[in-house]
């Protein structure tokens, strides 16, 4: 019994040292793999870092793209308010040349001989005509406002209307042409509207205006001369309104 307790103690050695040759060829391939695996990312990572940054690149430029479109848009704008900045002032300037034109009235006014009552107040009527026209030429340039407009035209055809002086029926023809205009500015081409306006107002020179007595401190020559002129001049005055609100619309 002794003997063989013996030869099992030399075996158990032997078994230990063929475990340790078996495990030394997995654990090479292991290393092996190891190493292998960090080679790759050693020389994938030069490669991602480099798309990373042209990454980086594109997002910039279409940031400073961006960044140009709207400074074109602003530039734009810009444009667009001096260019009403500019009307503006056109605007402005034509208003104040009427209040001019209106103090000369009253200052004429004051240096004529005695008025009647009548004339008085025909001189007013007409130059409240023209301040509503001119206020229908501010509504169309400004706003393009042809609601506003229109009814600055309604009210000078109705001033003209309580005058009640046949002589005036040429303007009220105008008149009432440029509101049919108007009225269908929002469908038609308002350019197109205006050259036939243009062709419509330039009938007017052929219009004559008949002129009866008119009381007066004057002859009856004088009167007679007088009264045509002062007539003509005012529907003159009132018919160039009209034509710079046609003009200010062709320009639209």
């Amino acid at each position: 019994m002794e003997p063989n307790s013996k030869s099992e103690q030399v075996e158990k050695p032997a078994k230990k040292t063929e475990k340790n040759v078996s495990e030394t060829p997995k654990k090479t391939v292991s290393v092996k793999w190891a190493l292998l695996i960090i080679l790759a990312i050693v020389i994938t990572l030069p490669g991602a870092g480099a798309l990373w940054l042209v990454w980086q690149q594109k997002q910039q430029l279409m940031e400073v793209e961006s960044r140009f479109d709207e400074m074109a848009e602003l530039e734009t704008d810009i444009s667009q308010l001096t260019s009403s900045q500019r009307q503006l002032n056109n605007q402005l300037s034509t208003f104040k040349q009427t209040q001019l034109e209106q103090g000369d009235v009253l200052t004429k006014l004051q240096n004529q001989s005695p008025l009647t009552t009548e004339e008085i107040e025909l001189e007013w009527a007409l130059a409240e005509i023209r301040y509503l026209l001119n206020l229908a030429n501010q509504r169309a340039l400004l706003a393009n406002d042809t609601s506003g407009a229109a009814l600055a035209l309604s009210l000078a055809d109705q001033q003209i209307r309580e005058i009640g002086d046949y002589r005036m029926q040429p303007l009220r023809e105008l008149i009432a042409e440029e509101e049919l205009a108007l009225e269908a500015a929002g469908e038609t081409d308002v350019a197109g509207i205006a050259a036939d306006m243009l062709g419509l107002i330039g009938s007017v020179d052929k219009l004559r205006v008949v002129t009866g007595p008119k009381q007066s401190y004057f002859d009856e020559t004088e009167k007679e001369a007088t009264e045509q002129s002062a007539w003509r001049e005012a529907i003159a005055d009132i018919w160039t309104q009209l034509r710079s609100l046609v003009v200010i619309r062709q320009q639209e």
